[in-house]
């Protein structure tokens, strides 16, 4: 026993030894300055993409492929952690520009990136190569191109090199995917491509006959190198992101190459195909045609063009069919309801985009839901809206026979149905008021009235109503064939997250502006699918945010927010009233609704609660009275008292954020403004918006925004905390929100007028002075130099003062006035024009005309180039119209790509001569990365008697009749006068 002490003490000394070391050379990869900074700043922020396999992926609903094992790795080699943030490729771009990020994933160098970003070494080099078809022969170098038409992506970086070189025709392509298609296809001789995202493609829709020609170099360029990118002001991140990729030893890296980079061919090949049970390859050999319903117009999902079967939900079956060895044989030209029929008989095996109900579920078995689809009543724009189910009554309905709602309808008796073929058929009877109204999809009846020009129609959600709940897509497959069913969902269950959100992003986001669809996962949709609707707590009267009036209608900011969610996303809402936002808390811990609608983002707020990201933010500001000195900060006022609106999510913040401040809470803001008034607190603290809207109410008698607190306040939603599915689902719902959307919403609610009042306390301390100044003189004359000095600097206070009000009050009121991006005034400013005008000619019959001009295709713009490109379009031609408009016309912006020019003292000649003017300066300009772009003009001029909403509508109508001509044009209109 003895000696085998004797023998285990060197050895556990010499292994407490190796220990020691081991963990000091892990600690020591930082020195002491970095490891203060890692422990201060957190986490490192870095931004990566979800649909660039195979480095950086989202699979089922975890991140994955070679930078999430990267990032692993370096947070081991360092002792750091990382903050995920998934997006596409722009937005975290845009987000390291904006330093909202530290740091980014799979940047290139560019030099014109080093102004916004720190770039590390190369932690991957993709090969660029070239594709060309199996019968192309040999290739030897780029001369064998000569009279060949070679395929890239827009924009590439090496685009002007090859353009350069003589004889060779280049095409360009929108993305990777359809480039090498157009080579295995034919329409071009050769494509050059990144390796990894060629074989991705090349492999998912089976392109056996391309080969890799070769390795492509041209003027130096050849492989894309992928870096770590750090703002610039965080060298110390980039200098331990360096320390931690080089502290990386030539076996894991080539480990990490080879799990990533040399099986992703193999590995997508055996998701082609899956493993099947003796019965079900005996059914497959037996019965290897499945007959599915293919429409003439359900676009974009189910549609026949120029005699080809396309859409979402033929790409769908075709490739559930191919994984397990089916093929697809589409059944054309037959009507909805013919289609039923023959389910019925047994001459169809399958339905695709249909909705289960008890007639369909006595002949068919359905699979689990694969899409959820927000669902609209249709009508004539002049028409009152539909807003209840009881407004049906004594209507006339145009609904496409055999269709989801269709029996419903038809047996009541106080409503008339007019079946009709299709879809089309029922949007063109609501247009032509044959029918007062129809039921159906948003994208599919929004992509429709696009795309063949129905005009005149509006749509409207029933809320909380069968005919408001998003409707689940499922296929449809024969009672008496369950095997086919069970190949089918089994085929659904294996379709990885990343190949469904690339067929919808295929057909449906593409289809409308207004139809930014939601990828929901399989668990997602099974979840939603399981619960009637998403309970809303939602505030009684927090306006101009959101308010449930005495009928049950929920509107305001958020409410806007919630029905765009509500579309993109195919949720179904039920509103849960609370009195305020203590109570919503408190409703929402307890399990009474699902989530609360505005919750602040709170220090150490309940653990019980998660907070989805911000989805607007606005300036905190203080009302006090007229002789009130200006407020930066409540650092100033330590001994003042301030009022808040009492259990609301502003007083939660203050209390949260500042815990010395004196507050006391108020029922109501008018109570709390009321307090300023009588001196029994300095002043009452609210987000600007909602301020504004108390103070229009109560009325501005001796008071004035008199300070704005240092923080701002953003608006977040809230749900329990262990209900981590809801809160992605959301998270991801509000990335669906376009930066347009969220100004018209912002431009309809939120722009508050704000008045700048008289300072008198300059008047009163001026006074003050005066009299010192006498009083001084009088007594101590001797002392006369030095209070002259002392006056001096009290007056330069005062003018400091009185100037800091000054620029305070401009800032507060041009935030309220004037549109952000372009800085031209707003919607509410130029009504304010509008009546001023009106009232002047009225008064002095002094003409005035009305320019409305939109951009042409500017959603193209959009989703071609980005929306930081599409802002560039927006400022620049407000640049236009600030250059070559009078000083005394009123320059607007419309909302989303819409302006509006008041131009006084103009005929209607006149404006139009000069309408056109602006318009060929436009069509003249090169705006950065996008070129060229053109606009259409309406033009009117006011008549007595016009009001602002016949002028507008006139104009509008005069726009619509010029995009109707073509576009690129102005169209002038006078009273009375039809388009």
């Amino acid at each position: 026993m003895d000696k085998c002490s004797f023998l285990l003490k060197p050895l556990l000394a010499l292994l407490l030894v190796f220990t020691t070391l081991a963990f000091h050379v892990h600690a020591s990869l930082l020195n002491t300055e970095e490891r203060a900074f890692i422990d201060k700043h957190g986490p490192i922020s870095l931004a990566v993409m979800y649909d660039f396999i195979p480095f950086s992926f989202v699979e089922n609903g975890q991140h994955t492929g070679l930078v999430a094992d990267l990032v692993q790795l370096l947070e081991n080699k360092a002792d750091i952690q990382f903050k995920i943030e998934i997006d596409e490729w722009a937005n975290n771009l845009h987000k390291l520009e904006e330093k909202q990020v530290d740091a980014i994933a799979d940047i290139s160098y560019r030099p014109n990136r080093a102004h916004f970003s720190l770039f590390t070494t190369p932690y991957f080099e993709i090969p660029t190569v070239i594709f060309t078809r199996a019968d192309f022969g040999g290739y030897r170098g780029l001369e064998d191109f000569s009279g060949k038409r070679v395929g890239v992506l827009n924009n590439i970086f090496y685009l002007d090199l090859l353009q350069a070189l003589p004889g060779i025709e280049v095409v360009e392509f929108p993305d990777y995917e359809h480039l090498i298609k157009a080579v295995a296809f034919g329409s071009i001789d050769a494509s050059i491509q990144n390796l990894t995202s060629a074989q991705h493609y090349a492999t998912r829709h089976a392109l056996t006959n391309i080969r890799v020609a070769g390795e492509f170099r041209i003027g130096g360029v050849g492989r894309e190198d992928l870096r770590f990118g750090v703002q610039p002001e965080r060298v110390i991140i980039h200098d331990i992101l360096q320390k931690a990729m080089d502290a990386i030893t030539p076996d894991e890296w080539r480990q990490l190459s080879q799990r990533w980079t040399d099986v992703v061919t193999l590995e997508r090949i055996k998701q082609q195909t899956l493993a099947l049970s003796p019965e079900e390859r005996e059914y497959v050999r037996q019965n290897p045609v499945i007959r599915v319903q293919n429409e003439t117009s359900f676009e974009p999902y189910n549609y026949n063009e120029n005699g080809f079967p396309t859409g979402h939900s033929i790409d769908l079956i075709r490739l559930l069919a191919a994984r397990v060895g089916l093929e697809v044989e589409p059944v054309s030209g037959h009507s909805w309801s013919d289609f039923m029929q023959m389910m019925s008989d047994g001459k169809l095996d399958v339905m695709m985009n249909i909705a289960p109900n008890e007639s369909r579920q006595e002949i068919m078995e359905f699979t689990g839901p694969y899409i959820r689809l927000a669902q609209a009543v249709y009508q004539h724009k002049d028409h009152l809206p539909i807003q209840r189910p009881e407004d049906f009554i004594g209507k006339t309905l145009a609904l496409p026979d055999a269709f989801y709602n269709y029996e419903f309808f038809k047996n009541q008796p106080d409503i008339q149905v007019i079946p009709t073929e299709d879809s089309i058929a029922a949007l063109i009877l609501v247009s032509t008021q044959e029918a007062d109204a129809t039921l159906e999809l948003l994208s599919v009846a929004n992509h429709l009235s696009t795309k063949y020009g129905i005009p005149d129609l509006r749509s409207n959600s029933l809320q909380d109503t069968r005919f408001g709940r998003p409707i689940p897509l499922h296929i449809g497959v024969r009672k008496d064939d369950p095997m086919l069913k069970t190949l089918l969902q089994k085929s659904m269950d294996a379709l990885t997250e990343q190949e469904k959100r690339e067929l919808q992003e295929r057909w449906i986001s593409r289809t409308h502006a207004s139809a930014h669809h939601v990828h929901l996962t399989r668990e997602e949709l099974e979840w939603l699918d399981q619960i009637p609707a998403l309970r809303i707590c939602a505030i009684s009267e927090r306006m101009p945010y959101e308010r449930i009036d005495q009928n049950g209608q929920y509107y305001g900011a958020i409410a806007d927010i919630i029905e765009v969610l509500k579309n993109n996303a195919g949720l179904t809402t039920r509103l849960s009233r609370q009195p305020h936002w203590q109570a919503a808390l408190d409703a929402l811990e307890n399990n009474l609704c699902d989530f609360i609608a505005n919750a602040p983002s709170i220090d150490g707020h309940q653990p019980s609660v998660s907070i989805t990201s911000s989805y607007y933010e606005t300036p905190i500001v203080i009302a006090t009275r007229q002789d009130a000195f200006f407020i930066n900060n409540l650092d100033q006022t330590k001994d003042q008292t301030f009022a808040v609106l009492a259990f609301s999510e502003i007083e939660a913040l203050i209390r949260s954020r500042f815990p010395d401040t004196k507050l006391v809470s108020y029922p109501s803001a008018e109570a709390g403004l009321d307090a300023v008034r009588k001196y029994e607190v300095f002043g009452y603290i609210d987000s600007l918006p909602s301020l504004g809207n108390s103070l229009n109410r109560s009325g501005r008698d001796n008071l004035k925004i008199g300070g704005q607190l240092d923080i701002a306040y953003q608006f977040h939603f809230a749900v329990q905390s262990q209900h981590q599915l809801l809160l992605d689902l959301l998270n991801k719902a509000l990335l669906s929100i376009t930066d347009e959307t969220k100004a018209q919403i912002e431009q309809r609610w939120m722009q508050i007028a704000i008045s700048k009042p008289a300072d008198y306390r300059l008047i009163w301390q001026i006074g003050v002075v005066a009299l010192l100044i006498i009083i001084a003189f009088i007594i101590w004359n001797i002392k006369l130099a030095k209070l002259n000095i002392r006056v001096q600097r009290a007056n330069t206070q005062l003018l400091e003062v009185q100037r800091e009000l000054e620029i305070k009050n401009r800032q507060l009121e041009q935030l309220a006035i004037t549109d952000r991006l372009t800085r031209l005034y707003n919607r509410m400013r130029l009504e304010k024009a509008f009546e001023e005008m009106i009232d002047e000619s009225e008064k002095t019959r002094r003409i005035f005309s009305v320019l409305l001009m939109d951009i042409d295709f500017f959603k193209r713009v959009n989703d071609t180039y980005g929306h930081l490109c599409g802002d560039a379009v927006l400022t620049d031609i407000a640049s236009i119209l600030k250059g070559h408009c009078s000083a005394n016309a009123t320059l607007a912006r419309w909302g989303g790509e819409e302006f509006m020019v008041i131009c006084p003292d103009m005929t209607l000649d006149e404006a139009t001569t000069h309408a056109d003017m602006l318009r060929q300066l436009i069509a003249d300009h090169q705006f950065p990365d996008v070129g060229s772009c053109t606009v259409s003009i309406g033009v009117t001029q006011w008549q007595l008697g016009d009001k602002q909403k016949s002028l507008t509508l006139r104009a509008d109508t005069a726009l619509y009749h010029a995009k109707e001509q073509g576009r690129n044009r102005v169209c002038a209109l006078e009273a009375g006068q039809k388009a």
